[in-house]
């Protein structure tokens, strides 16, 4: 067996850098595209525990350990209403509105304020799918004790 390495050595020309700063400018678009995913978002947790509500109605288990899964389930779906009016109060806040309309200097706290907005729909998005995870392994650890 026979290994070659060869060296070249290599002239360099320019050294380009992307800037320090990148900008990103707010789309007023961007607004109504975000109430519209606050919307679906909104109907598919109902939906989520809509679905989970009627599978534990239908499970045939004792009634103390249903009647905890009911109120535990009664327990997220108040907290992801919660999450969903923070979201919708700071879409609809007359600081958002007010800021639109100043101009240049405000832009940069629109775009803060828009950030937040995002983050706080991300966040949606994980609790829909952490309930989704959860409470599938709830139900069926409850099946499993029933048929046992």
């Amino acid at each position: 067996m026979l290994a070659v390495f060869k060296y070249t050595k290599i002239s360099q020309w320019e050294i380009s850098l992307p800037p320090p700063l990148i900008n990103i400018m707010y789309d007023p678009k961007q607004h109504a595209d975000v109430i519209e995913e606050m919307k679906s978002l909104a109907l598919k947790g109902d939906e989520v525990f809509s679905c989970i509500r009627e599978k534990l109605t239908t499970l045939q288990t004792d009634m103390d350990i249903l009647n905890a899964a009911k109120q535990q389930l009664t327990k997220d779906q108040q907290y992801f209403k919660n999450k969903i009016e923070e979201i919708q109060l700071k879409l609809t806040s007359p600081t958002l509105e007010n800021k639109k309309l100043e101009g240049k200097v405000s832009e940069k706290q629109v775009q803060a304020l828009m950030f937040r907005i995002e983050d706080g729909i991300v966040i949606l998005k994980r609790l829909i799918s952490e309930v989704v995870y959860t409470w599938n392994a709830k139900i069926l650890e409850m099946s499993v004790k029933k048929k046992g």
